[in-house]
């Protein structure tokens, strides 16, 4: 998937009116480690048995928290993708959109996402 393709696809999804990732969606809440499936057992460290503490839900001076959206484009990369879905989740943030963008993997990256899907705005597999 190249950079165009990603962009021409995330354009695709904020105008399509019958797609799942409305203008103004967020993730849902901002897991905590125990909230997130568990991780392999081979796995430990960030961001397989460590997270971080999470944002308030407001900054400092009681504003809300700038929104921010991250998508992450997949092709047969399921050895990375689990971490990285970790990793940005972990963060704490609590105005977050996420999306996960596949490109036809053959790999076990749609599974990954599958388990992840109730802390993602969006995603699909083209």
């Amino acid at each position: 998937m190249t950079y165009a393709d990603l962009l021409a696809t995330w354009a695709e999804v904020r105008a399509s009116s019958d797609r799942s990732f409305p203008r103004g969606h967020r993730s849902g809440p901002t897991p905590r480690l125990d909230d997130l499936p568990p991780p392999p057992a081979d796995r430990s460290g960030w961001p397989w048995t460590e997270g971080c503490k999470p944002l308030p839900p407001v900054t400092p001076d009681g504003a809300p928290w700038p929104h921010i959206a991250i998508v992450t484009p997949n092709y047969n990369y399921a050895r990375f993708l689990e971490e990285t879905i970790r990793s940005v989740l972990l963060q704490g943030y609590p105005n977050l959109s996420y999306a996960v963008v596949d490109d036809g993997s053959r790999d076990e990256s749609m599974a990954i996402v599958a388990r992840y899907a109730p802390w993602l705005a969006y995603h699909v597999t083209r």
